[in-house]
């Protein structure tokens, strides 16, 4: 149990660097140095888009996670199928389905239910009415 809390702490505190890091990075600017906006984007020039939906379970994830990977457990080695995880993290049908209906009547093409994610084809006039925003095209310099 020992080596299954240090492993745990572990992932704990490598997760909170790499957030700290990130967060440092986006502070000092560093991704946004050297881009140009040059002009909105095109009203017909058409993107996909991926909508990632709120997961649920993800602390039973993370303990699933943590229980395979202890070679002490009787787990370990039983990997999960993508589906399995899935099934677990995915919002109620419900609600993927309540989005797939608001992108549909906004408009969206060649719509996917993926279960933690909905993704889908507009045009930019079509994604700035759905989300209310100006879509604009970016230079790097």
């Amino acid at each position: 149990r020992c080596v299954h809390n240090q492993k745990k702490e572990i992932m704990r505190f490598t997760l909170l660097l790499i957030f700290a890091l990130a967060l440092l990075a986006v502070v000092q600017g560093r991704y946004n140095r050297n881009w140009e906006q040059l002009h909105r984007a095109p009203a017909g020039r058409v993107l996909p888009i991926r909508l990632a939906l709120f997961q649920r379970n993800v602390d039973v994830l993370e303990q699933a996670v943590l229980d395979i990977s202890d070679p002490e457990s009787a787990n370990y080695g039983k990997w999960w199928s993508s589906k399995q995880i899935i099934d677990l993290v995915a919002p109620p049908k419900s609600v993927s389905q309540r989005v797939v209906n608001f992108v549909k009547h906004a408009g969206a093409t060649h719509i996917k239910n993926r279960g933690d994610f909905v993704s889908f084809e507009a045009s930019v006039e079509v994604i700035e009415a759905m989300f209310a925003t100006e879509l604009y095209v970016w230079q790097h310099e």
